[in-house]
């Protein structure tokens, strides 16, 4: 019978020991299950900002590089305009020379007439070298600046989707919370005023008045007509050298001067970019000014003063007015703040914080050693 007691005994001890367990057990998941929460409503806003701010820097380069590119080219617009008729002009005759060269060609009996020709042509020919060569000279910061402008860092189609979809989702995230932090409404507005820079931009360079056409046709012209050079410096064969010099010499020169104002064009783009930087940083700013200023009228808006033909009963009215409303408005703030706190509270009291597992941990560590010890016994 003593021995069935002890049994019994040790199976009640056993089975309050489980139930420690599982409260304790129960306590811990509430908690981490907190945690998760917190932690996952914050990987979502980090990621939604990491999103944004990745495609407003992507936006932010191209809408620099092309802004930089057009404000460049505006100032070099009619030595473009100029050259390309040149360039143009130039590979023309030069072309024409080649169509007598191969007419020449074609019938054995005019060929005999090529001596001739040549004679006859030598001077028109040095012209049109000449005119070529001037041509060059006077655009080598054009054609450098169009080397430079050809590949736009990002495609403008996907850049502008990316940004849009980036932005929504960043809205969708800080709903009425855009005002919470500065670098929060630093954020929006940058992204607000890159993403109409960018449509800005989609729209000038989509329309028939591309502001980089004249830059791509000069370079257009200038490669016909050092194609046609070239052509005809082959068909003139040995005869090439005394008309048309040394073709080595002729490159290094124009290696050399186009390194001569590498440095120069470059600095020119940077300075466009520097400017369009600028412009954008300085409406970053006053967007924000103003936004601080109306939301502060909207917080404290200016008490109306009567003129000074008021009576002075009037003006004392108004001013009680005035500070009720400001009692009033304090008196809701402080609501609002216990309600706040109260919900807090109600909220950590339903997460398993103040579960008695958790309240009386000491005791349970002692009870859990104190029925180990029993149940050894």
């Amino acid at each position: 019978m003593t021995t069935m007691f002890v049994q019994l005994r040790r199976v009640v001890y056993l089975l309050v020991l489980l139930h420690c367990c599982m409260c304790v057990a129960y306590a811990e998941d509430g908690s981490d299950a907190g945690e998760v929460s917190s932690s996952n409503a914050e990987d979502v806003f980090g990621s939604a900002e990491r999103n944004l701010t990745v495609a407003v820097d992507s936006a932010y380069e191209h809408i620099l590089y092309v802004y930089g590119c057009m404000s460049a080219f505006k100032e070099k617009k009619k030595l473009c305009e100029d050259n390309s008729e040149r360039a143009a002009a130039v590979a023309k005759k030069i072309n024409a020379s080649l169509e007598e060269i191969k007419k020449l060609e074609e019938d054995d009996k005019k060929w005999e007439q090529y001596g001739k020709w040549i004679n006859d042509n030598e001077a028109k020919i040095k012209e049109n070298l000449k005119e070529y060569e001037n041509v060059t000279s006077s655009i080598t910061d054009i054609v450098l600046l169009s080397e430079a402008c050809k590949k736009p860092p990002h495609n403008l189609v996907n850049l502008t989707k990316q940004l849009g979809e980036a932005r929504r989702r960043f809205l969708e995230v800080h709903q009425n919370k855009t005002h919470e932090k500065p670098e929060i409404m630093r954020l929006d507005k940058n992204s607000s005023i890159t993403k109409q820079k960018l449509s800005d931009l989609t729209e000038r360079l989509g329309s028939e008045h591309d502001e980089l056409k004249p830059l791509m046709d000069v370079t257009k012209s200038v490669v016909k007509a050092t194609r046609a050079v070239e052509d005809l410096r082959e068909s003139l064969g040995l005869d090439s050298l005394r008309l048309m010099g040394n073709k080595e010499e002729w490159n290094k020169e124009l290696m050399r001067r186009e390194e001569e104002r590498r440095s120069d064009v470059a600095r020119m783009l940077e300075e466009a970019k520097a400017k369009i930087k600028e412009e954008i940083h300085r409406r970053v700013q006053e967007e924000l000014l103003e936004e601080e200023k109306k939301r502060k009228d909207v917080e404290q808006p200016p008490t109306k003063t009567e003129g000074s033909g008021g009576s002075e009963e009037e003006t004392n009215k108004g001013v009680e007015e005035a500070e009720k409303e400001q009692v009033t408005r304090a008196a809701e703030k402080v609501r609002e703040e216990e309600t706040k706190r109260a919900a807090k509270k109600a909220t950590n009291g339903n997460d398993g914080s103040h579960s008695p597992a958790l309240v009386h941990s000491p005791l349970l560590l002692i009870l859990l050693s104190v029925l180990g010890c029993t149940l050894v016994c």
